[in-house]
């Protein structure tokens, strides 16, 4: 038997993580796109090996060829529904120079790509948690794949993000809540709280969501354009250790 050494290039590396704690997701992940090959490799870690475009790039372990600035869209689907399942886009070629391993754009570093809960995901010990229906106005009708922020009162802090799923049900941790901490404000006589006062806000994009054509909403560009999307009134909670609230929240949206 003859063995035949074989060298290629892969052209990244993404890590999913989940959304409020940041530990690497387990689950068995579908990584897929139009023209992609992506492998899971012993670490968990997922390696984008094939991309419309870079078959010659690929082939070329020593000296790759020029190629031109693009990025591939990737959708991930967590077959045990306990992430909810979502698109990212990577920007190709990554650098390959060794000596800027520490640079964000770097292959030698990974892309962290959060996944968020599921109305069924798993819920942490101490985790302020939010279950919330976002309805279309004030009918019954689910918006899918809305987008939410928690942000904490007295700092405008941004604590947590979360999304639903095609029915308008939002599964939202909140990780971190102290059991009790000192009271900072000049309202209460209290030397302690045992809550966090904060604001949720739900938005909505239409454009974002189509599973018939394959198109699945991206978490970071709803974080880059919240500002620009319908929302609802802000809503006012009190996210306390180990404590649970279900709320609806509507959003104005056109029929």
């Amino acid at each position: 038997m003859m063995l035949e050494h074989v060298d290629s290039r892969v052209l990244a590396a993404l890590r999913f993580v989940d959304a409020t704690i940041g530990s690497q997701v387990a689950a068995s992940l579908e990584v897929v796109g139009p023209g992609v090959r992506v492998i899971r490799n012993r670490a968990g870690v997922h390696v984008l090996v094939e991309a419309p475009g870079f078959n010659a790039y690929t082939a070329a372990f020593r000296d790759p060829p020029a190629v031109a600035a693009t990025s591939v869209a990737l959708t991930v689907h967590d077959r045990g529904r306990r992430y909810l399942s979502r698109q990212v886009v990577v920007a190709l070629p990554r650098d390959p120079d060794p000596a800027h391993a520490g640079l964000d754009d770097s292959l030698f570093r990974t892309v962290e790509v959060p996944l968020y809960p599921a109305p069924a995901g798993s819920l942490g010990v101490g985790w302020a948690v939010l279950r919330l229906s976002i309805k279309r106005g004030a009918t019954d009708q689910g918006l899918p794949y809305a987008y939410v922020r928690v942000v904490r009162d007295s700092d405008d802090e941004l604590l947590a993000v979360g999304m639903a799923d095609h029915r308008g049900e939002a599964l939202v941790t909140v990780a971190g809540i102290p059991v009790t901490s000192w009271n900072t404000t000049s309202t209460s006589t209290s030397p302690v709280v045992s809550s966090v006062a904060a604001r949720v806000t739900a938005y909505f994009d239409p454009t974002a969501y189509d599973e018939n054509t394959g198109r699945w909403p991206d978490p970071d560009v709803f974080e880059q354009i919240f500002a620009t999307l319908a929302h609802s009134a802000e809503q006012s909670f009190d996210l306390a250790s180990g404590h649970a609230e279900a709320r609806r929240i509507s959003v104005p949206v056109p029929p």
